[in-house]
């Protein structure tokens, strides 16, 4: 039974990435067609960056849970950027490790 029911989940989280890549590519293509305001337009693409981001920190939050059967207080945001996110824990449970969630560190974009 709790295969079935994670699998679903799998099958639903994947979803919603095509659908929201398909959201941004809309944004991006209507955004190229108008002659409007190009900070606005700048503007709109970092936000449309950044909830992509979180989207995907989400469904690899979910991926740990799920797939690598990791608790709450095991997911690490241990990285090899930032200082300060020690915990140990297992690898797999570790959002920026192949092993976990496989993420890489985003640099935020500077104006």
């Amino acid at each position: 039974m709790q295969s079935n029911h994670s699998s679903g989940n799998v099958l639903f989280l994947i979803l919603i990435a095509v659908v929201l890549f398909a959201a941004l590519s809309y944004a991006v293509t209507s955004s190229s067609r108008s002659g409007g305001n190009v900070d606005k337009e700048k503007n709109e693409l970092a936000i449309s960056n950044l909830m992509q981001q979180l989207t995907l920190l989400d469904q690899s939050i979910m991926r740990l849970k799920i797939l690598n059967k990791c608790t709450d207080k095991e997911i690490s945001f241990e990285n090899t950027t930032v200082s300060g996110y020690s915990f140990a824990t297992r690898d797999k449970c570790k959002l920026f490790e192949p092993q976990g969630g496989g993420l890489n560190w985003l640099v935020p974009v500077k104006k």
